[in-house]
C-alpha cells in the first residue's frame, strides 16, 4: 500500500469463475421502473440500479453510501443493507485472520477505498480497535 489511493485493476475474473460474483443487468420491466424510480432521487445510478435489482431479486446490496442507505431505508425497509466494516468483520471472524491481516484490509479500505465509517457506525469503535 503506497498511500496514493491511486485506482488499480482489479481481476475479479476467479470470482465470477468460481461464483462468487455474478454479473448481472436490468432484465424485468420492474427492474427498469425501479430504476428510473431511484435515479430521479438518488445522485449515484449505481446505488440507483443496484438497488433496483436487490428490491426485485430480494437480494441484500452493500454499500457506504450515507444518502443511499437512508434512502433505501425509508423506501424499501426490507432491503437488507450491508456495509464494507460488515463485510470485513464477517471475512476476519470467519477465516480467523490474523490481527496484522485484518489491520492491513482496513487500512485498503480506507486508503484505497477512500473510506471510513462515521463515529455513528454501529462498528466503527471495531474499525478503530482494529485498524492500527
Amino acid at each position: 500500500m503506497d498511500g496514493s489511493g491511486a485506482r488499480e485493476a482489479i481481476d475479479s475474473g476467479p470470482l465470477i469463475d468460481e461464483g462468487r460474483i455474478r454479473i448481472v443487468d436490468l432484465e424485468l420491466d420492474t427492474e427498469h421502473a425501479r430504476f428510473i424510480d431511484f435515479a430521479a432521487r438518488l445522485a449515484d445510478d449505481g446505488e440507483a440500479i443496484t438497488g433496483a435489482i436487490a428490491v426485485e431479486s430480494d437480494w441484500a446490496i452493500g454499500t457506504d453510501d450515507r444518502a443511499a442507505i437512508r434512502f433505501f431505508a425509508q423506501r424499501c425497509p426490507q432491503l437488507q443493507i450491508v456495509s464494507s466494516l460488515e463485510l470485513l468483520k464477517h471475512w476476519a471472524e470467519e477465516t480467523q485472520s490474523a490481527a496484522a491481516d485484518l489491520a492491513h484490509a482496513l487500512r485498503w479500505m480506507h486508503v484505497r477505498g477512500r473510506s471510513q465509517p462515521h463515529r455513528t457506525h454501529a462498528l466503527f469503535d471495531w474499525w478503530h480497535a482494529n485498524y492500527s
